[in-house]
């Protein structure tokens, strides 16, 4: 316990540095006393309105703090001076120093003594029925610019004025839940805030517009200030829930038996995933340790009996139970959504909700733990709850991996089923993803989806130049390679249908299904499809899907819009005969010229292939101008 003293300090200072010293000795299990007396541990004093800087008697050990804006301090009994309130984590600094700090035990004992139960900030220690819970909840960088608004009904006025661009309301969303740190409120009060900007946050992360989202990627610097703030406001909301869920757990409460401690877990848990979301949706390896911390949500839920339970606080929405939530981003995470389109990954996620209820948790039975046949372990998966790592597949483990306490069966069959189901029979109820994005999903979870043609790793690798997009391939044929982007990729393996390219520069704006071209260093052109996308720490790899045949480069234009031309290119191979045009150039029989150096062409459509916001695919009958 660490006694403290204000000194001088104005009533809104001295809440907000009360509210900020709770939530640091919440982090080091510890406890706090306001006192009166000045045989506190600490003493925090204003000078710019005290008269003097410290009592003149005072216990040895005392440590003193002086806030001071404006004013210039010499006195050599304030041992640190801030200008402003100190933050969470110069206060967590502060406490462990004190509680380091040597005390007579006669002294500790007559304060002991006096200080009612109802100081504490923690009664007791975590439920020991329960699973450890770890919930390393660092300080929120907490905001000092502008009031903060602590009335509900403000705060729904406040978010429909927000500015629509996007840039704006993610900035000023920011700030606004870093001033709800300092705060000195209630918990509830602080849980009806947060769940009124949610909303809010959902919708930037979920509900963009490809389009959108692909012209804003063009202005690099403010897209990527624009993806940083949405990662930082994640990050900060799911602090705010950490800390409340924190309080509770070392106060001993069970979700069980305290809906707001059930509550936070599972919104915590929601965040996490949704943080985990975001990465998936730049391409990006989850955050470290927030898949593991979804493992340990659910193993604490399942001793507490709340697993399936959905979180009910009056005056709050009810919040779906922990295992949907869970099971949403397992499933999203099983998909691959690297192989994905960035618009698919958010879409894949918010269609899995609704499938949720078809997966299987639990301890794994006898037969899981010993079963080797992999037609019967098809769509089981296993959870390792004490590794970040997504569910791997039980037919990939032996069996002597099995037996561990810690391991949590994860059974798709079930949802395996249903999805079989809708794709047969409801494909309306399946959204606007691709029928092939689900049947891809059922063959990961069925484990048919291995790899048909070896990849030949080669001896070392090899630098290739990279191309994006028709623009940019046509204008390097038709100039014979000059302006052509700097040489930084390297080829680590390839077959007659796919490679895979390493790259080391700044960060890519690409996405999968772009068009790329790979030229080697015998002028060699392949074109492909980027298939497989991945940001590293140390570098990008992406698999690319590569075209067969023959390839022409010109433009191509309709017969009845001759003035109107754009980049193509042709594409033939023994079997099909194939036209790359931009966006918005195939309907379905319509008749177009194509012109290249060899020849002019008339092209009839026949059948779209593949579509992006960038170009349109599509197979054609080709026949010579004569």
């Amino acid at each position: 316990m660490v006694r403290i003293q204000f000194c001088n300090l104005r009533q809104p200072d001295a809440k907000v540095l009360h509210q900020r010293l709770l939530a640091a000795a919440a982090t080091l299990n510890t406890a706090i006393q306001l006192l009166d007396e000045p045989t506190a541990d600490i003493v925090i004093i204003d000078l710019n309105r005290a008269q003097q800087s410290r009592p003149t008697s005072r216990p040895a050990n005392q440590i003193t703090i002086g806030i001071a804006q404006h004013k210039s301090v010499n006195d050599a009994n304030i041992e640190i001076v801030f200008k402003s309130i100190p933050n969470q984590q110069e206060l967590v600094n502060l406490l462990t120093q004190a509680m380091q700090q040597p005390r007579p035990k006669k002294m500790f004992r007559h304060y002991v003594k006096r200080l009612r139960p109802g100081n504490w900030i923690f009664r007791s220690g975590p439920d020991s029925r329960l699973p450890p819970l770890i919930i390393d909840c660092p300080p929120i960088a907490i905001a000092h610019t502008g009031d903060t608004l602590t009335s509900a009904g403000l705060i729904v006025q406040w978010l429909e004025q927000l500015p629509s661009d996007p840039n704006l309301k993610i900035t000023t969303l920011l700030n606004h839940l870093q001033q709800l740190a300092g705060a000195a409120i209630s918990q509830h009060q602080r849980l009806l805030i947060l769940e009124k900007y949610l909303p809010v946050l959902a919708d930037l992360l979920l509900n963009r517009n490809p389009a959108v989202l692909k012209t804003e990627a063009k202005q690099n610097e403010q897209f990527q200030k624009f993806q940083n703030q949405l990662i930082q406001t994640l990050e900060v909301t799911s602090h705010h829930y950490m800390r409340i869920a924190q309080r509770a757990y070392q106060a001993g409460r069970r979700p069980d038996k305290d809906p707001i401690y059930h509550y936070c877990l599972n919104r915590w848990g929601q965040l996490l995933g949704w943080q985990i979301l975001k990465a998936y949706q730049q391409f990006r390896q989850p955050p470290k340790l927030l898949i593991k911390q979804l493992h340990q949500l659910y193993l604490y839920q399942e001793a507490a009996d709340t697993l399936h339970q959905p979180a009910v606080v009056k005056s709050l929405q009810n919040l779906t139970d922990y295992h949907r939530l869970y099971c949403q981003i397992l499933l999203t995470g099983l998909a691959d959504p690297y192989r994905l389109p960035a618009h698919a990954i958010s879409r894949i996620y918010q269609y899995l909700e609704s499938l949720t209820p078809n997966i299987s948790t639990g301890k794994l039975p006898a037969s899981a733990k010993s079963q080797t046949s992999s037609s019967l372990l098809q769509g089981k998966f296993i959870i390792d709850c004490e590794n970040d790592a997504l569910p791997v597949a039980a037919a990939l483990l032996p069996t002597a991996q099995r037996q561990a306490a810690h391991l949590r069966l994860f059974d798709t069959q079930p949802f395996i089923q249903q999805l079989k189901q809708t794709l047969q029979t409801q494909q309306a109820a399946l959204g606007q993803l691709p029928l092939q994005q689900y049947q891809d999903l059922l063959d990961r979870l069925q484990q048919t989806h291995l790899r048909q043609t070896q990849r030949n790793p080669l001896d070392s690798a090899q630098p290739v130049m990279v191309l994006f997009g028709l623009q940019q391939i046509i204008h390097h044929q038709n100039h014979n390679g000059s302006n052509t982007p700097e040489n930084q990729w390297h080829w680590l393996n390839q077959s007659p249908e796919g490679s895979l390219l390493s790259y080391a520069g700044k960060k890519l704006t690409a996405n999968n299904q772009d068009l790329i071209a790979i030229i080697d260093l015998n002028d060699t052109l392949r074109l492909g499809f980027i298939c497989w996308l991945c940001h590293y720490s140390s570098d990008t790899r992406i698999g690319v899907k590569l075209l067969p045949g023959d390839f022409e480069f010109g433009h191509c234009t309709a017969i009845t819009e001759h003035s109107q031309k754009s980049p193509a290119i042709l594409a033939t191979n023994d079997q099909k005969t194939c036209l790359l045009t931009p966006k918005g150039w195939f309907t379905t029989d319509r008749k177009l010229i194509f012109h290249s150096p060899q020849r002019d062409s008339h092209v009839h459509a026949n059948a779209l292939r593949q579509s992006t916001l960038d170009y349109d695919y599509f197979t054609c009958k080709v026949s010579k101008i004569s």
